[in-house]
C-alpha cells in the first residue's frame, strides 16, 4: 500500500482509456512541486473554497490529472478528476449517496463507505482533497484511523492519522499498515503548506512537496520550519 508523495506516483497511472484532450492548463491557485532530492517529479497546483478544492499535477512526461472536490461539513461530497496523457485519458466521478459512494465514467461501482472512521476521497498526489477531513481532528490527537478512497486505484487505504499543533499551522502525520509514513504542515487557512514522505523503516525522505521557491508561501514555510526546530 501507498500514501500520499510517495515515489510510486512515478508510475501512475499504468494503463488510460479513451482520447484524451489536447494538453490543458492546470487549474489557477497555490503553486507546490514534488520533489525527490533536487529532482522535480510533479508540479501542482490548488484553489480552494470554504466549500470545495480545485486542483492539478502535471508530471514531466506529459501526465495530467485534475481534480474537484466539493464537501458538506468538512465531509466529501462529491469528487471528480481527469487522468490525461499525451495519448490518452479517463474520467470518473464519484457521489456521497447516504453510506455508500457511487462511481460513474470510465467506471461504474456502488462502494460502501467504512462505519465508525473518519474517511476522504482522494488520487495519490493529490492530498490536498484530504485536509477538510484532517483539520476535523482534534491537535493533540494520536493514531486516529483514517480510511481513504482512491478513485483511480478503486481500494481503499487505511491510515492512522496524529495532529500536532504548531503556531499557526498544524503538523499532521500519516502512517500506513505497512509503515509508511506522511507528513505535512497546513495552515489555519487550510493550505497544504508542505509535504514529506518516508518509506517503511527509512531515515530519509523518498520526496517532499514545497511552495515555490521564493514565493511568499515559502517564505511562510521557512518561518514555519525555524519555528518547528525550536519546539
Amino acid at each position: 500500500m501507498r500514501i500520499p508523495l510517495t515515489l510510486a506516483l512515478l508510475a501512475f497511472p499504468a494503463a488510460l482509456t479513451a482520447q484524451a484532450p489536447a494538453h490543458r492548463p492546470l487549474p489557477q491557485g497555490d503553486t507546490s512541486v514534488t520533489m525527490a532530492g533536487e529532482k522535480v517529479l510533479l508540479t501542482h497546483t490548488v484553489a480552494r473554497t470554504r466549500e470545495s478544492i480545485e486542483s492539478g499535477l502535471e508530471r514531466g512526461d506529459g501526465l495530467q490529472g485534475t481534480a474537484r472536490s466539493e464537501f458538506d461539513l468538512d465531509l466529501p461530497r462529491t469528487y471528480t478528476v481527469l487522468w490525461t496523457t499525451p495519448d490518452t485519458s479517463i474520467a470518473l466521478q464519484v457521489q456521497r449517496r447516504g453510506s455508500r459512494l457511487q462511481v460513474s465514467g470510465a467506471r461504474t461501482a456502488t462502494v460502501p463507505i467504512p462505519r465508525n472512521t473518519r474517511w476522504a476521497i482522494a488520487d495519490l498526489g493529490m492530498d490536498e482533497h484530504l485536509i477538510p477531513t484532517l483539520r476535523t481532528i482534534p491537535q493533540g490527537t494520536q493514531g486516529v484511523p483514517l480510511a481513504v478512497f482512491r478513485p483511480y486505484s478503486d481500494r481503499w487505504d487505511r491510515l492512522n492519522v496524529t495532529v500536532l499543533g504548531l503556531v499557526g499551522a498544524t503538523v499532521i502525520q500519516l502512517e500506513s499498515e505497512s509503515g509508511e509514513i506522511g507528513r505535512y504542515i497546513v495552515t489555519e487557512t487550510g493550505d497544504l503548506l508542505y509535504g514529506e514522505a518516508l518509506q517503511a523503516g527509512a531515515d530519509t525522505l523518498s520526496s517532499r512537496r514545497v511552495p515555490s521557491a521564493g514565493s511568499r508561501r515559502d517564505e511562510r514555510l521557512q518561518d514555519l520550519l525555524v519555528l518547528a526546530r525550536s519546539q
